[in-house]
């Protein structure tokens, strides 16, 4: 064949390459006169190690003779005696820069005309953007459509994937769109995207630019006593303690699970519908990669007409099928570095997500009494008699020492005598789990299970009690720091400012003396309602817009705040979570003293404290330990302050952060701002508004190539990975 004739002479290790250059072993690339000229040879040499070259016998498969065209096309010049650029280094180019500056697709068509008409005949180069997808196709990561249920009750997926299977098992609900022309293909109601995560993990093995990071969980600086990174965590020590085999092999994959849902569309009467991104975090990864856009992978685009709640389980049936076989048997991998195959194994260490979307990973239904995913029901809020809302008022003082002195004191209401220390070990409850009655998935017919919202709050049993080792994990779901700190910001802030959104409104005075505490909040005879201590003045509110509209914080620290400012309303509106972080942090602490009373100002400086200091790049035991005590304390001053309608439940939850610390690292690798960004350019892929899930799909594959391929650009084409920073000056 024609096609095999360059490949022939190709060893498959890369040890000798006949093409009137010479080869440089330490670069495994050809060195011609212009050595630009071969970046895209040696990205197709990293990537051919999965195809055999030599003594081609047979016809190769679709997969491989799209490789081995793509390795005709490096040695096919982009027009006669050209010695920059081959064929396909320069259409990899090409859809580099119309991922890295947002080009459309009929831009690319004109650039491809305006570039076509210059260039002297014959040359090489695709006539639209559509051939140059052609081109590439060889080193594409392949993805799978699985058609599901309307009713997301089950896939058709292995043993259902059959096209004769019309209805669904569970519901009775028809697999396929009702056509008019019965000789047209059958298109299904709704279909799942799955990137299988084997490939993609095993590609940062074989690139030379990736495969060595991949180690760098296992050779790093390590300081005694210091968190810094996941590895640091209990969590992370106690799995390598509990499975000695997976850590003694460095090349093992430690992986994390991020998943929220988003709406495609502005148009208001679309607002139903939302598209819900599954991405994996590799840990292994140093901290300038693992967290970054091009490193995280996108297993799972779930469609959804409404929030999937439990039903996302379903969805999650392929990539939990995936992880088993990574973990129990492993994938043979080649490692580029070491010039070797091994076997590739890997563990999902935990999830993270906003706290809506916890409930729906965990099964713990984070609403109502029991609505603490950690506690399990052994603290549990209270119906507030006016305000109507689950109020956790008087829950911290469990977590007090038992001869703590807080305990006795009246001025609570009542006397507390319980004690909370334990957190539940994954066996317990999933002992637990197995012995409740869950209903089918599916929205048709949903239906609580027995004694929910009485001695539990278990909505499903979580897909992820399949992997074998989930039970042994201890935190095994992650509370969001963002979500969270986002909350606490805006009950602080507006009970202070005293506007619309204040937790110190007239029924928080009615439960005050309907709980016979804070007296002197309660409302008088003659109905007015007394100034609280910790609300400001009119005069004071002005003087506090005032300081906000003349702030002025460092290039890149937050978005213009004094643009949420509104005078005349005496509020801030608007705020993106990132602002209410800096607020809180930074802001918060400078304007009380001058604002509230020194008892007040100190407790809130304590809470804004405490999270400046959860936030920490770098971490100790000891101050954790002390800061998990002091949260409780702060609390517990709170409480003496403010009304019960302020602690809800993101007043309880920071109690089990420091702790979550402890277990897993900083919280820099696991909460959400890195999503939540990357959902935003997710959704600036959506060009097809009558395809969504495609749009997006067709869009990642190729980013993920173009990503893949500038690896290997010469050092002065600007990339994702050799990009500046917003303040850096190019030398």
């Amino acid at each position: 064949m024609v096609l095999l004739r360059p490949i022939l002479s190709w060893d498959h290790h890369g040890e000798k390459i006949n093409r009137g250059g010479h080869y440089d072993g330490s670069q495994n690339h050809v060195i011609g006169e212009d050595d630009d000229m071969y970046d895209a040879f040696e990205i197709l040499r990293d990537i051919g190690e999965q195809y055999k070259f030599n003594n081609v016998e047979e016809e190769p498969n679709k997969e491989a003779a799209n490789f081995y065209k793509l390795v005709n096309d490096a040695f096919i010049p982009l027009y006669p005696n050209c010695e920059e650029h081959s064929k396909l280094s320069f259409v990899t180019k090409l859809l580099h820069f119309k991922n890295m500056y947002g080009c459309s697709q009929k831009g690319l068509d004109e650039l491809l005309k305006l570039i076509g008409s210059v260039l002297p005949s014959p040359h090489t180069l695709p006539e639209t953007y559509q051939n140059v997808k052609n081109k590439v196709r060889g080193l594409h990561l392949k993805y799978e459509k699985i058609d599901a249920c309307e009713n997301d009750c089950m896939l058709f997926y292995k043993e259902d994937a059959d096209q004769d299977k019309l209805v669904s098992d569970i519901c009775g609900a028809d697999r396929y769109k009702v056509q008019k022309n019965p000789k047209k293909a059958r298109v299904a109601k709704k279909v799942l995207r799955y990137f299988p995560l084997t490939p993609r993990l095993q590609r940062l093995f074989m690139s030379k630019h990736t495969t060595e990071y991949m180690r760098w969980h296992k050779t790093r600086n390590v300081i005694e006593g210091q968190i810094s990174h996941p590895a640091d965590g209990d969590e992370w020590k106690q799995f390598d303690r509990r499975f000695p085999s997976f850590e003694n092999e460095s090349q093992n994959v430690r992986l994390g699970l991020a998943t929220d849902g988003f709406q495609p569309f502005h148009d208001k009467h679309s607002r139903g519908y939302s598209v819900w991104p599954i991405f994996i975090v590799v840990y292994n990864l140093p901290p300038s990669m693992c967290m970054k856009d091009q490193f995280i992978i996108m297993p799972l685009i779930i469609p959804e007409n409404r929030d999937p709640t439990k039903d996302l389980n379903v969805y999650l049936r392929p990539l939990i099928d995936e992880l088993k076989i990574l973990w129990n048997t492993g994938v043979t991998t080649f490692d580029k570095s070491l010039h070797s195959n091994f076997v590739m194994k890997a563990t999902l260490l935990w999830t993270i997500s906003d706290f809506p979307a916890y409930g729906m990973l965990s099964g713990w239904s984070t609403y109502g009494r029991m609505s603490c995913p950690i506690c399990l029901g052994d603290v549990r809020g209270f119906q507030l008699k006016h305000g109507g809302k689950v109020s956790y008022y008087g829950t911290s003082r469990v977590f007090l020492e038992p001869n703590d002195p807080l305990r006795k004191n009246n001025k609570y209401g009542s006397r507390e005598t319980r004690s909370v220390k334990t957190r539940y070990s994954g066996t317990a409850v999933k002992n637990y789990c197995k012995c409740i009655k869950f209903y089918p998935h599916g929205k048709i017919k949903w239906r609580k299970p027995e004694d929910f919202g009485v001695t539990h709050n278990w909505t499903h049993m979580s897909m992820f009690w399949e992997l074998p080792y989930w039970e042994t994990l201890q935190l095994r779901h992650y509370l969001d720091v963002m979500y969270i700190e986002n909350n606490v910001f805006d009950n602080i802030f507006h009970t202070i400012l005293d506007n619309d959104k204040t937790k110190d409104k007239e029924k928080s005075r009615k439960d005050c003396e309907h709980l016979k505490i804070r007296n002197e909040l309660w409302i008088h005879p003659d109905g007015t309602i007394p100034q609280a201590p910790y609300a400001l003045t009119r005069d004071k509110v002005d003087k506090l817009c005032k300081w906000v509209k003349e702030l002025e914080l460092p290039d890149g620290c937050s978005s213009n705040i004094a643009h949420c400012c509104k005078e005349d309303k005496r509020t801030l509106k608007g705020m993106k979570s990132h602002d209410c972080h800096v607020f809180l942090q930074k802001l918060i602490p400078i304007m009380v003293p001058d604002l509230l009373p020194k008892s007040i100002g100190d407790a809130i400086i304590e809470l804004c404290n405490f999270f400046k200091d959860l936030c920490s790049t770098s971490l100790r035991r000891h101050d954790l330990e002390k800061m998990e005590k002091d949260m409780v304390k702060i609390l517990c001053k709170l409480e003496l302050i403010v009304t019960p309608g302020f602690f809800d439940l993101m007043e309880h939850l920071p109690i089990h952060l420091a702790m979550e610390c402890m277990l897993g690292g900083p919280v820099q690798y696991r909460w959400m701002y890195v999503f939540e960004r990357y959902l935003h350019k997710v959704k600036l892929t959506v060009k097809n508004k009558a395809c969504v899930e495609g749009s997006m799909a067709e869009r990642y594959i190729e980013e993920e190539l173009t990503n893949f391929c500038s690896l290997y650009f010469e050092s002065d084409v600007a990339t994702l990975h050799n990009r500046l920073q917003r303040n850096d000056v190019p030398q």
